[in-house]
């Protein structure tokens, strides 16, 4: 079906958007990743799309490379709160005190408006 849907909407990043985020919701992760690779090829700099792009990658337990896409959706976006709380959950299970500590920190920066600085 994913074949189908890119043979018609090869550009349509919302509904490719949107057909990668039902596949990661019925527990399809792998396909959810390859709509949101396309996506994120069509459109590179959208927050969201990379913050869907870890999710999927989460689920399909590649850790580092669902970090680099949350880490990524939070540099374009700093105040996006649901990809802040995905990469916490993935500090915390790691028992990475360190970065949950930097990201909470850097989260309360942006919600003042301050300077916003990456956890190392």
């Amino acid at each position: 079906m994913l074949t189908e849907i890119q043979t018609a909407f090869p550009d349509d990043v919302d509904v490719l958007n949107a057909f990668g985020t039902a596949l990661l919701q019925g527990n399809q992760p792998q396909e959810a990743k390859f709509a949101f690779d396309r996506v994120l090829t069509v459109e590179p700099a959208n927050a969201s799309f990379e913050e869907n792009a870890g999710r999927a990658d989460l689920a399909c337990g590649h850790i580092e490379a669902a970090v680099h896409h949350l880490e990524k959706a939070l540099d374009m976006d700093p105040l996006l709160l649901s990809a802040a709380g995905v990469l916490e959950g993935i500090y915390r299970k790691q028992g990475d005190t360190a970065k949950q500590a930097a990201l909470a920190e850097r989260v309360r920066e942006a919600l003042k408006g301050g300077t916003v600085t990456k956890p190392q």
